[in-house]
């Protein structure tokens, strides 16, 4: 409908829904001239009416959006779906926006298979190793396959993620695209799926998940630790050693375990702390967690605790355990169950000090989606 309207369609027995659409929702504007060339009647997003949006949607209306628009001076203009789609849901402060491809997956260049997730920096890193500035307003479509090919021949390393030949369309690094400029908006998760059957379903209610998600970064802070944090993280623990809370450390021996260290900091002062030790292939120990007393119970300690396992699970390794004389109970609270000393890896055992007693408490971490999970409850906390 070009001036709005609404239908009603039938669903099952007893059930009908409302489908409210139009041109009234959101208001457009020309691209113009860039770089010598005119855009004509292709537009851009210039302001969204997220109220009257919201108000047909608290309704239990089902607003169905077109890719034309209005400008002031009464001229019609076409706007990208996918541009559109990111600004409303940026406006909406919607908490998921899911896009259907054509059948394209982003694939991790190290398994072979369809990358769960990716953090905001990720997908800001992803862009620009294809030479996609999420940015740049001249970039209303992502760079032609012939283009990613050229870009590709010629990088030598890749940070983290790669699509494979085939899968690394434009239309992908579009949709990438827009997740970024979605995520910065406000919205806290963007879905990449195909339209394979059960997929959306899968997506949405089960952990692992079907396609790739792209969440908020709660870790901009978050950096491994340096030769000058060393005084910041005693600082951080003394208070705790002193009550019994965390085993005693050095200087010495903050410095030697200092590549196990990650600290989230403030004007790159660290404000909390973190270590993950790993024993064997596939377990780790979290230690010397600690949160500057004037920053507890903003959830800084969940934020530390999460990046840990999120490395943890990056680095192949899928049971991470604590040791605690006092503080049980907030470990159990986010998943960690009591176990035996014989659960812990033979080397960790070995040094087991006995005297002290702490207990010993583990937890399962089966993929990155169990992570991005706690994260997702976290956020909505924070």
């Amino acid at each position: 409908l070009d001036a709005g309207g609404s239908l009603r369609t039938s669903g099952t027995a007893g059930t009908a829904v409302n489908v409210v659409s139009g041109n009234f929702f959101f208001t457009a504007q020309p691209i113009g001239v860039i770089d010598g060339v005119d855009y004509q009647y292709t537009g851009d997003v210039r302001k969204i009416d997220a109220k009257n949006m919201r108000a047909r949607l608290d309704a239990g209306d089902v607003v169905l959006l077109t890719s034309v628009g209005y400008g002031a001076s009464g001229e019609s203009y076409y706007v990208l779906t996918a541009d559109l789609a990111a600004k409303c849901a940026g406006a909406l402060g919607a908490s998921k926006l899911v896009w259907i491809t054509a059948g394209q997956t982003i694939v991790s260049r190290n398994t072979g298979e369809i990358l769960q997730s990716m953090r905001l920096s990720d997908a800001k890193a992803f862009l620009h190793h294809y030479g996609v500035d999420w940015r740049d307003r001249k970039m209303k479509s992502a760079p032609p396959l012939a283009r990613l090919k050229e870009i590709s021949s010629n990088l030598t390393h890749v940070d983290m993620l790669d699509e494979r030949v085939g899968h690394a369309t434009a239309s992908t690094l579009r949709l990438c695209r827009h997740s970024v400029t979605a995520l910065e908006a406000g919205v806290r998760r963007a879905h990449i799926l195909t339209p394979s059957s059960g997929d959306l379903l899968r997506e949405l209610y089960t952990c692992d998940g079907a396609g790739t998600l792209i969440s908020r970064d709660m870790y901009d802070s978050v950096r491994p630790a340096e030769d000058g944090d060393v005084m910041g993280i005693l600082d951080l623990i003394q208070p705790l050693i002193d009550k019994g809370i965390l085993v005693s450390r050095s200087h010495l021996q903050l410095q030697a375990e200092l590549d196990n260290a990650y600290v989230q900091v403030r004007d790159d002062v660290p404000v909390a702390c973190g270590m993950l030790i790993p024993y064997g292939l596939d377990h780790a120990e979290i230690s010397c967690l600690a949160v500057n007393p004037r920053y507890r119970g903003k959830g800084r300690g969940d934020i530390m605790l999460t990046y840990l396992e999120r490395v943890a699970v990056t680095s192949g390794i899928h049971n991470v355990f604590v040791l605690s004389t006092q503080t049980m109970q907030w470990f159990q609270e986010r998943g960690f169950n009591e176990v035996d000393l014989e659960s812990l890896p033979e080397s960790r055992q070995a040094i087991y000090n006995h005297r002290r007693g702490s207990k010993v408490y583990m937890k399962h971490l089966r993929s990155l989606r169990d992570v991005d999970a706690e994260e997702h409850f976290l956020g909505q906390k924070l």
